[in-house]
């Protein structure tokens, strides 16, 4: 079983159904996501204490809606850059009810950046928009914060193939 942190990992845990685990691999990181001609040429998040206008979708579900905040804010005190997470909020000059619509507030210019998820730039509605990384040394700051997602795996007690799933989360969490 591979999936999201969340409660029904403690459920199957409760019930005794987890051969082990769950088991943390990997977080789905957040990026910058501008236009694709980036008409504000920003190149980082400190960026976002000068960007005029940003898309964000502050009602959406975890976490594409307030974590974005929460993550700013992590970076902010960890890094010294005071008022990021409050100028990334302020900047939301455009704000829309649901996270699915950022991507068409970003090619209509209704702001010139957002931050999400790695994963939701694979979705065909992100085409036509660059993504951005977020370095290494932020996304660790971001790491404890409430508001990361860690995708988690484990495998289940008495399947016929326990044996195989044990090989297959041992070799997904091997360095290599």
């Amino acid at each position: 079983i591979v999936g999201r942190a969340g409660p029904g990992w403690e459920w199957l845990r409760r019930k005794g159904l987890l051969d082990h685990g769950p088991r943390f691999f990997a977080v789905d990181p957040f990026v910058i996501a501008v236009p694709e001609e980036n008409p504000v040429e920003i190149t980082g998040l400190e960026d976002f204490l000068n960007v005029p206008y940003v898309c964000f979708a502050p009602d959406a579900m975890r976490p594409k809606g307030m974590c974005v905040i929460e993550l700013l804010s992590a970076v902010a005190q960890k890094f010294h850059m005071p008022g990021l997470d409050e100028c990334f909020l302020l900047g939301a000059a455009h704000p829309v009810k649901c996270a699915r619509l950022v991507p068409k507030c970003l090619r209509l210019e209704h702001g010139y950046a957002t931050i999400t998820q790695s994963s939701q730039l694979a979705n065909p509605d992100w085409k036509g928009i660059k993504r951005i990384d977020i370095p290494a040394e932020y996304i660790n700051a971001m790491k404890r914060c409430r508001a990361t997602v860690p995708q988690c795996l484990a495998s289940l007690k008495g399947s016929r193939l326990q044996n195989l799933a044990r090989l297959y989360v041992d070799e997904a969490l091997s360095p290599e």
